[in-house]
C-alpha cells in the first residue's frame, strides 16, 4: 500500500502540469462569461474602459500560471518521472509479483 502511494504520489505532477493550462482556459471562459452575461463588461466600456484594459489582468494571471506551469514542467515532472521509473524498476527486478509484467 505504501509503494502505491507513492507511484501516485509521483504519477500526480505530470497530472498536474497537464491540468494547468486547461484550468486556465476554464476559469478564464468562466470568469469573461460570468461578467459578460451580468452586464459588467458593457457597463465597464459604457464608464469609458477599455477593453484591453478590462481582460489586462486575465492576461497578466494567465501568464503567470503558464510561466509556472512551464517551471513545474520542466523542473518537478521530470524528477517525479524518474523517481516513479526507479520504483518501477526495483519492483521489476525483485519480481513484483507480476505487478508490472502485465505492461509487456
Amino acid at each position: 500500500l505504501l509503494l502505491v502511494g507513492r507511484l501516485l504520489l509521483l504519477t500526480l505532477p505530470q497530472m498536474l502540469s497537464l491540468t494547468f493550462p486547461m484550468a486556465v482556459l476554464l476559469a478564464t471562459l468562466l470568469g469573461i462569461g460570468k461578467l459578460s452575461s451580468s452586464s459588467e463588461i458593457i457597463a465597464l466600456m459604457a464608464a469609458g474602459v477599455r477593453f484591453e484594459r478590462i481582460v489586462a489582468p486575465v492576461a497578466v494571471f494567465a501568464l503567470m500560471v503558464s510561466l509556472a506551469g512551464l517551471w513545474f514542467s520542466n523542473s518537478v515532472v521530470p524528477a517525479a518521472s524518474r523517481g516513479r521509473n526507479q520504483i518501477i524498476e526495483e519492483v521489476k527486478r525483485s519480481g513484483g509479483g507480476g505487478l508490472f509484467n502485465m505492461t509487456q
